[in-house]
């Protein structure tokens, strides 16, 4: 960046205007804000069955039960090398479905940034049409 800029001070060209060296200078000097992403991991079995209930419309044995149900291995692992115990992605999907919700809203809860929510999400969405594609097949 330094070397742009020291480009940008001896250039005596005339088509290198004020602006775009405000514009690098700014850019230098002022760094992007990034949204907090709390440091804490996600467990259902911390939460009462009350809570689960509001949050995922299922309680605690309920949402353990599912993942059985769906065959989720116990970590599920997205393809840009996310990982989250198979009881989070699955919470993660639920809470995400129980009632419509932007990603930055989820972040306080999970501890994930939306990025690593939203591929998540996708991931579990995936593995639920397989889990319906492989019931499917059983019935045939």
């Amino acid at each position: 960046m330094e070397e742009v800029l020291f480009l940008l001070l001896l250039d005596d060209d005339d088509a290198i205007s004020s602006d775009a060296v405000e514009d690098v200078l700014l850019l230098n000097t002022v760094p992007p804000e990034r949204p907090i992403i709390p440091d804490l991991r996600f467990s259902v079995t911390e939460l009462i069955d009350a809570d689960c209930e509001l949050l995922f419309r299922f309680d605690e044995s309920g949402v353990l039960a599912l993942c059985r149900y769906f065959a989720l291995p116990e970590l599920v692992i997205t393809e840009r090398r996310d990982k989250a115990h198979s009881s989070e992605a699955l919470c993660i999907l639920l809470y995400r479905l129980s009632y419509p919700k932007r990603l930055y809203d989820m972040v306080k809860l999970f501890g994930r940034s939306t990025g690593q929510l939203c591929r998540i999400i996708k991931h579990m969405l995936s593995c639920e049409d397989h889990v319906k594609v492989k019931s499917f097949a059983k019935r045939l």
